[in-house]
């Protein structure tokens, strides 16, 4: 897994290089606009998990945003506090975004989107009182629908980006242990970054 994990972030920085040679497309009326974005969100940071989001424009009004998030957490007693479960999870995204408003060009403004992902998930559990202790991995495939804003700031704060989006997410264990009851899945994002 961390072969796979260090391939796509290896993937991701050649794009990201490769794209800097291309920079900044200037248009007819002489606004400048990034074809590049790379993200991160402050606020899961705060609570153990890393994500961090790179966006490239493929066209004035659409982009190919691709996510990767990394979460460990391990919780004290569980179950009538009979042992310690832990919990590591790697969740990949890929999405195809359309930019709405016709004042603004991708990327900034009102966006919908829609893409796949895929999961992983381990889980250990160590019961303290029978000696036991047990790990499950599960694999998972998805769907995303995401909308939200995005602003680019080019002048005072040029190539600083906020972003705050929120959707719905579905996702099917294609593992033989299923281990969660929920099909779908709310969401809500605020991303922060840098736009070239």
């Amino acid at each position: 897994m961390k072969k796979i994990t260090l391939s796509i972030i290896t993937m991701l920085m050649v794009l990201s290089i490769k794209a800097q040679n291309r920079g900044v497309v200037e248009l007819e009326n002489h606004e400048f606009i990034s074809k590049n974005n790379i993200k991160f969100s402050p606020i899961n940071a705060l609570v153990g998990e890393i994500s961090f989001s790179y966006e490239r424009v493929i066209h004035p009004k659409r982009t190919l945003n691709f996510t990767l998030s990394q979460a460990y957490t391990k919780s004290n007693l569980v179950t009538n506090e009979r042992g310690f479960m832990s919990e590591y999870n790697v969740l990949l995204e890929s999405e195809i975004r359309f930019y709405l408003l016709k004042a603004k060009k991708a990327p900034q403004g009102w966006f919908a989107g829609v893409g796949v992902l895929k999961f992983y998930d381990y889980l250990k559990y160590k019961d303290i009182i029978l000696k036991i202790d047990k790990t499950i991995e599960v694999f998972g495939t998805g769907g995303l629908v995401m909308t939200g804003y995005q602003w680019v700031f080019i002048q005072s704060l040029k190539g600083f980006i906020i972003e705050v989006a929120g959707g719905i997410d579905s996702r099917i264990s294609i593992s033989k242990v299923k281990y969660r009851d929920e099909i779908v899945n709310p969401r809500l994002k605020f991303l922060i970054g840098y736009s070239w």
